[in-house]
């Protein structure tokens, strides 16, 4: 019986750090299901509080891979009646 080095099983164990591409043998067992929860969460918070941009903001938009807001968006967070 061989003995397994820790940097041995850590190359085979699934990791949430591990790269997305069809290469990628090491994949994160659990990544679907957090996915889905985390979609689920989303929508029922969408249903029970609106999402509004705090007055006066100026939105930068930054181009990189996607456009995204160059210094966040502060947001306002109202409970839906």
């Amino acid at each position: 019986m061989s003995a397994t080095t820790s940097s041995d099983a850590a190359e085979r164990a699934p990791r949430a750090d591990a790269k997305r591409n069809r290469e990628t043998l090491l994949v994160c067992a659990g990544q679907a299901f957090g996915s889905t929860e985390a979609i689920l969460c989303l929508a029922t918070l969408a249903q029970r509080v609106r999402l509004r941009l705090v007055p006066l903001t100026i939105v930068e938009p930054v181009a990189r891979l996607s456009l995204r807001p160059a210094n966040g968006l502060p947001m306002l967070i109202e409970r839906r009646a």
